[in-house]
């Protein structure tokens, strides 16, 4: 998680969680809460702390629905998805959730430092990804708030990427405690950019949501750009809702994007959850296949030469 700027007027620098968790200091601020680096003293190991921001829990129930959620998500135990460790309510109402501390770059920022992600890499991160959504989904579990920055890349000594998936299950919070308003991303069904049609809806969610944020984010590395963009949030959503995404390789003309890939990618953005994947191992699967083939033509095309 990318330091930030430590502000000296933060009450909760120094202060101690029951369960002892020292708070040291901030890493990062999100839709969901802060993140803060802390010790917890007992292990004397590091661990980060989210702080659920006060008007997320407001409501009378909140802090139970806070509970629920947070136990569903400490349930994963996959390589993919950040480790859970505690959670629970200070004395003074204070939510906070104690994850495993990630030392990585989140996705938005390897897009931004990095450029244009090779297609191997694309979907070597993806497919990791997917790992973790297909056991989230097993256990009745949908994100519903994955974009690149709730991706966490670890470098790993073969010099490959290490992908962690966070904020497993926590959206859900967000939609539960605040009233609708699709003009406030974040709040109540995700971040516009990333939601699919039937999020913008507000109906009822399965697995194949997920799998639309997915198909954004592959459009996002093949393309360099979002597939639906505008002025105000609701707009974009309503793009979700109405338009279609132009062809990546229109967008983007100097990557050469293969037709296998953009196939996935527009499966995936389908308007209707039917038309799309059926799960994560499939999406997954259907990524391999197109790799596999982009590969073997070029292997064929370097044998030609």
């Amino acid at each position: 998680m990318g330091k930030v700027a430590l502000s000296p007027d933060d009450p909760l620098i120094g202060r101690s969680l029951p369960g002892g968790y020292l708070i040291l200091e901030l890493v990062g601020i999100g839709g969901m809460g802060r993140v803060y680096r802390a010790e917890q003293t007992t292990l004397g190991r590091t661990v980060a702390v989210k702080i659920i921001p006060p008007h997320l829990v407001g409501e009378e129930n909140a802090a139970a629905r806070f509970i629920t959620e947070a136990r569903a998500a400490s349930r994963l135990n996959h390589p993919h998805s950040v480790g859970i460790i505690d959670f629970g309510k200070s004395s003074d109402g204070l939510l906070y959730l104690v994850m495993e501390f990630l030392r990585g770059r989140d996705l938005a920022r390897v897009i931004y430092e990095d450029g244009p992600l090779p297609f191997r890499r694309i979907v070597d991160v993806l497919q990791q990804t997917l790992a973790a959504l297909a056991e989230a989904h097993n256990e009745s579990i949908i994100h519903r708030d994955l974009k690149p920055e709730n991706m966490i890349l670890e470098p790993v000594r073969s010099g490959g990427d290490f992908v962690k998936v966070v904020d497993f299950g926590l959206a859900k919070i967000r939609a539960d405690t605040t009233q609708p308003s699709i003009t406030s991303p974040g709040i109540v069904c995700g971040t516009p950019e990333y939601m699919s049609p039937e999020q913008a809806r507000g109906d009822v969610l399965d697995a194949r949501s997920d799998l639309y944020a997915v198909g954004v984010i592959l459009y996002q590395l093949l393309a360099g750009r979002l597939p639906f963009e505008a002025e105000s949030p609701t707009q974009v959503v309503l793009a979700h809702l109405t338009q279609l995404p132009r062809d990546p390789r229109e967008v983007a003309p100097e990557r050469q994007i293969p037709q296998v890939l953009v196939d996935v990618t527009l499966k995936m953005l389908s308007k209707e959850p039917v038309d799309r994947y059926s799960d994560a191992d499939e999406l997954s699967a259907a990524l391999g296949d197109a790799l596999a083939v982009i590969e073997n033509r070029g292997s064929l095309g370097s044998q030609e030469a």
